[in-house]
């Protein structure tokens, strides 16, 4: 239970961190409890973003940025396109997700990903209010 509490308070603390930059992060069901593995954005530019970060020292992941079915393995099972996979999937950025991250850090990561919207997608980038 304390590994999820802080792993919950990690996502909170991101969820504060980015709202001004208007991005979706996926949700989980209604009811559920998340573990919080993973915390997904959606962003413009991703593979762009990404190297962006790379170069000022931020790892970050873009966990299945292929639908499923569009992996090798089921690909025979490919009966249709699905435009809502595919745009999620072309846009998914996890941002470092880890025991120990500090909020100093998490601040760190919110101001570089803004810093990288702000050259590579303005005008994607919600203004703080």
């Amino acid at each position: 239970d304390l590994l999820l509490a802080d792993r919950q308070a990690l996502a909170d603390q991101y969820r504060i961190e980015f709202a001004p930059l208007g991005l979706a992060s996926p949700m989980g069901l209604p009811g559920g409890q998340n573990g919080h593995f993973l915390y997904s954005l959606l962003v413009p530019q991703r593979d762009r973003i990404m190297a962006r970060l790379k170069q000022r020292g931020i790892e970050t992941r873009a966990c299945y940025p292929l639908p499923l079915y569009a992996q090798p393995i089921f690909e025979r099972y490919r009966k249709q396109i699905c435009p809502v996979t595919e745009e999620t999937c072309a846009r998914i950025l996890n941002p470092p997700m880890f025991f120990g991250l500090t909020q100093l850090q998490q601040q760190r990561v919110a101001a570089e990903l803004r810093a990288a919207m702000e050259e590579l997608a303005p005008g994607e980038l919600r203004k703080a209010v």
